[in-house]
């Protein structure tokens, strides 16, 4: 039952000078005792017995209006309340209740979370949560729950799933089964020790020297951003597609004779310096089938280096051989793996690339010309900006 001194839930109907009362919505038979007292349109009338949920008789005929659907209420006034019987049953009661909320979480306002020294002027009922290392009257009371009770303290020991509200910094705190821990911002232990992150800044921060490194970014380059050599240079082409006259550029490499093209591309210092790798996309001259090998290598120059010039020697080229798709208006791709760029990568240097085809190979097949239309270079970065 409902801890209250009244109930009016649902309504009544009652004739004029009636003594039978019906309700609708009621549960009267565990909240009404005979003796408390009906009370509807400024009249009031005892209640004589409870029929069940619904039907209850009055001591004697309202004297009243007859009322239909109409509020109400009934006080809890009948003498049978006083009783030590029914006051057992509510003390029991209000015991299960009391159980079930101590099983729950509880919350608690608090003046300061994590407070190792007792402060010098408290005022009655101030409520703290003791850090882990107290001093003075708290020594031994990590963690726990210190109320001033006016001329000593009082201690609380936690429990886990507790909530401990601090007013000082409006941030709310919870118990783990270890210690407090506060979620009202990012902590270093939810980050992650996995990231390596070992402090904060002072905004409360992960330093970005601290953070996960960037990955890989990819270089996208179509084939106008790539230069023909003067000497065996692969052929710019340039067609409209026949039904959709869709405009393609591409660099058309040779069957028979090794063919090439570069790319400068100057390097940003969150470059990490080391390999990478590339994806060509590539379309057929012809229907024809037949495995195109494709090649890939680097240079880098320094500034003011006498040895990594611009005329250097390239890295190791590295191939791939993949077949062509069979239908001239159908792209293919290859995948270049760990290219190692000659010289010695710096900040900011320049780096040369360099695709040709391996025309005279014998894993070379394909009798018609190879046409570069794409490339994604991917490369390494370790810094999150270039300043």
């Amino acid at each position: 039952m409902a801890f209250s001194n009244y109930y009016g839930t649902g309504t009544i109907t009652v004739s004029a000078n009636g003594t039978a009362v019906t309700g609708v919505g009621t549960l009267w038979s565990t909240t009404v005792l005979p003796g408390d007292t009906l009370e509807a349109g400024g009249r009031a009338v005892r209640v004589l017995a409870v029929t069940d949920d619904t039907h209850l008789t009055l001591a004697y005929g309202w004297p009243s209006t007859a009322l239909a659907g109409s509020a109400y209420m009934i006080v809890f006034n009948s003498p049978d309340r006083s009783g030590g019987t029914y006051v057992a049953e509510r003390v029991r009661e209000l015991i299960e209740r009391q159980r079930i909320l101590a099983g729950g979480a509880n919350f608690y306002s608090v003046k300061q979370v994590n407070l190792n020294a007792p402060p010098g002027s408290p005022v009655a009922d101030d409520l703290y949560v003791v850090g882990a290392a107290p001093t003075g009257a708290w020594s031994g009371y990590a963690g726990y729950l210190a109320v001033w009770l006016g001329s000593a303290w009082g201690f609380t020991a936690p429990e886990q799933g507790w909530f401990a509200y601090a007013k000082n910094t409006d941030a709310l705190h919870v118990r783990t089964a270890s210690a407090w821990v506060n979620w009202s911002s990012v902590t270093v232990a939810q980050v992650g020790a996995a990231n390596g992150v070992a402090s904060l800044d002072g905004g409360g921060k992960v330093p970005v020297a601290q953070m996960p490194a960037p990955g890989v970014r990819s270089v996208c380059l179509t084939a106008a951003d790539f230069t023909p050599r003067t000497t065996n240079g692969a052929a710019p082409g340039l067609v409209e597609i026949s039904s959709n006259k869709r405009m393609l550029r591409s660099l058309d490499f040779d069957a028979s004779t090794a063919e090439y093209a570069q790319v400068c591309l100057p390097m940003p210092k969150s470059w990490n310096e080391g390999t990478f790798t590339a994806r060509l996309i590539w379309q057929p001259a012809s229907n024809a089938t037949g495995n195109v090998r494709w090649a890939v290598r680097a240079a880098c120059v320094d500034y003011y280096d006498g040895t990594d010039k611009l005329d250097s020697a390239w890295g190791t080229p590295v191939a791939r051989v993949d077949p062509t798709s069979g239908v001239s208006t159908a792209t293919c791709y290859t995948d270049i793996t760990v290219v190692t760029p000659s010289g010695t990568p710096a900040d900011n240097a320049l780096l040369f690339i360099e695709i040709y085809r391996d025309a005279a190979d014998a894993a070379d097949t394909y009798a018609a010309d190879a046409k570069l239309v794409a490339a994604y270079i991917n490369v390494t970065l370790n810094l999150f900006n270039d300043a």
